[in-house]
């Protein structure tokens, strides 16, 4: 299957959470049943959930295309005024609805968007939440974006007697994954210290996988990275800021100027940590793939490339075309993947 052939599905991961949002909610209100209302324990339940995925309403701007979907989706409605806006809103609405009281109502709704925003931060992408005065995402890279542990712990509470413990267990759980976190950064970073005081070292939760890490350490022309446990580490490997095949770094230094003009990758690429620029040739063209490390080197992430056609206009200048997400991964089978495997050792 040829790249102009086959179809642009959205796999970008922002649905992935979802459950873990609608859980931790639905959690939050049998919580709040424990605690204060044991008689609407199912009512809450349902609240909660609810209000667990309200912050995911600017996903919406999906709508508008690509770019709103990159420059609204964790900004919008992910910042703290605006979550805990809509949170009331709906408090106020069930409550309207219902014979409940508001207090538990508010609580509950608040509670549960509150911890959506908290389980956002524990993730690479991050969230934006002092927007619109601050634009900087807030994140702890400690945990992936669908923690399986998260979900667990979840459904165990929401079958239990009692949710409270459950809820103290997956706090404590969070917790323990940001402390462990940070302490591995922060012994890399002392050990790594001869690569250069600006060479940070960046530990990226893997794939579906608590407590599995991929340790990134910045280099001149690269990165050095290897996969990491708490048990073991694995070897060191080698990865190249750019890989341009038989194409002279004045040709890659304009598709990346392109690249970085263009409405959707400009956009994209401000979520990036560590972009990763790869020119290959297939069926006589020339793609320009644009992806972050820590896509890149995990197989089930490598769907959520970015790839653009790469021609040239009547001055001499590289335009890029047919910009799109995924597109050259959807077979395993297409030698587009093999051209471009993403490990090379040291």
């Amino acid at each position: 299957m040829s790249f102009d052939q086959q179809e642009n599905r959205d796999t970008q991961g922002f649905q992935l959470d979802t459950l873990s949002h609608a859980t931790s909610g639905a959690l939050t209100g049998a919580v709040a049943a424990e605690l204060m209302l044991p008689t609407a324990s199912t009512s809450l339940i349902c609240i909660g959930l609810i209000a667990g995925l309200i912050p995911d309403i600017d996903f919406l701007a999906e709508l508008k295309g690509k770019v709103a979907a990159w420059t609204m989706h964790r900004i919008v409605a992910h910042n703290i005024p605006v979550a805990l806006l809509l949170a009331t809103v709906l408090g106020l609405v069930v409550w309207s609805a219902t014979a409940l009281p508001l207090p538990v109502v508010l609580i509950v709704c608040i509670s549960a968007a509150t911890i959506h925003l908290l389980l956002d931060v524990l993730t690479s992408f991050g969230t934006c939440l002092l927007y619109p005065f601050n634009t900087t995402r807030f994140t702890t890279r400690s945990h992936f974006i669908f923690d399986p542990v998260v979900i667990l712990i979840c459904g165990f509470g929401l079958l239990s007697t009692s949710p409270v413990r459950w809820m103290a267990a997956l706090l404590i759980y969070l917790s323990f994954g940001i402390i462990v976190r940070y302490a591995l950064t922060a012994w890399y970073s002392s050990r790594h210290s001869d690569l250069g005081s600006n060479r940070l070292a960046h530990l990226e939760p893997r794939f579906l996988a608590p407590f599995r890490w991929l340790i990134i350490l910045q280099k001149d022309d690269g990165y050095r990275y290897a996969y990491q446990n708490l048990l073991w580490r694995g070897p060191w490997h080698e990865q190249k800021h750019h890989i341009s095949g038989h194409y002279d770094q004045r040709h890659l230094d304009k598709v990346i100027t392109a690249c970085q003009n263009d409405e959707l990758l400009s956009a994209v690429l401000v979520t990036f940590d560590m972009p990763v620029y790869t020119l290959v040739n297939e069926q006589r063209s020339l793609y320009v793939l644009v992806e972050d490390l820590k896509w890149r080197l995990e197989p089930q992430l490598r769907p959520l490339v970015f790839t653009a056609l790469v021609t040239m206009d009547s001055t001499g200048e590289v335009v890029l075309e047919q910009v799109k997400q995924g597109g050259f991964f959807q077979s395993g089978k297409t030698g587009l993947f093999r051209t471009v495997s993403c490990s090379h050792s040291t």
